[in-house]
């Protein structure tokens, strides 16, 4: 039996690099290929996962744990190079399958959100981020949840008119006449269901309301809420804060009502 053993990280397998090894079989005259993971910071349990998802349709495929040597079998060291995961890079080079797994398993999620806005925008996304995981913990609620969406929220917040019609006509052309303002959380949700490949329709719904604060779901409320009263913001907003992590009803109500009695005296029509 010929064996080609591959050592790498994995983290993930990108698509071009298992069409390479799988060109490898022919190449070298192997009956099966192996897979042996080295040391990483993403969890052994995460990489593993995703590369069972990579390499499912191949039967000839494998991944191999401990003691992986075994006496009869010709052994060939195959060539691989890791890569520094980067989102700019790699994304469009990752499985569909694997960006769901990432997201719903959190891996490099901060590092993307971070890579789509811009630095003063970021210190906005990892606060209110965090206050909207606070909340969903004062509620018993998923707080994974509240944090992917308060990490994507603004994710297209940073496009121009242009830009943001383009995504808005994809599903969302009914809304194209409402303030530009309004229009990255239409967009917002667009990608992070298209290119993110993220699933979960609580956090998707989140995102698509999280500007006008029109929806009573609990996660939708948190996240409009904790973007509303993020702490970093230029005003106090701790009693807000302390309502709405008794009353989330309450809290929505009285920020709706601060709103729109701001933008009253913006001289915003409302």
């Amino acid at each position: 039996m010929r064996v080609g053993i591959i050592k790498g990280a994995f983290a993930p397998l990108l698509c071009s690099q298992l069409s390479e090894i799988l060109k490898f079989r022919k190449q070298y005259s192997l009956d099966e290929i192996w897979f042996v993971f080295e040391e990483h910071t993403v969890s052994y349990e995460n990489r593993s996962h995703m590369l069972k998802l990579m390499i499912a349709p191949y039967r000839k495929l494998k991944i191999m744990k401990g003691d992986w040597l075994y006496e009869g079998i010709d052994y060939v060291q195959l060539p691989f190079v890791n890569i520094e995961f980067d989102f700019d890079l790699h994304w469009k080079d990752v499985s569909s399958v694997v960006k769901t797994y990432m997201m719903e398993h959190g891996i490099y999620v901060e590092d993307i959100a971070r890579s789509l806005v811009k630095p003063k925008r970021w210190l906005h996304v990892s606060s209110m981020t965090q206050l909207a995981v606070d909340l969903a913990v004062s509620h018993h609620m998923n707080a994974y949840e509240a944090f992917l969406a308060g990490m994507f929220h603004d994710c297209t917040k940073r496009l121009d008119y242009d830009e943001s019609s383009f995504w808005m006509r994809l599903n969302a052309s009914n809304k194209l006449d409402e303030a530009f303002a309004i229009h990255h959380q239409y967009t917002g949700e667009i990608y992070c269901r298209r290119v993110l490949k993220i699933r979960n329709q609580n956090v998707l719904h989140a995102i698509l309301h999280h500007v006008k604060g029109d929806s009573n779901h609990p996660l939708a409320q948190i996240i409009y809420l904790a973007d509303k009263l993020d702490p970093s913001r230029d005003y106090d907003s701790s009693k807000e804060i302390a309502l709405a992590k008794k009353d989330l009803n309450q809290a929505m109500k009285v920020v709706k009502e601060q709103q729109i009695a701001y933008l009253r005296k913006e001289g915003v029509k409302v």
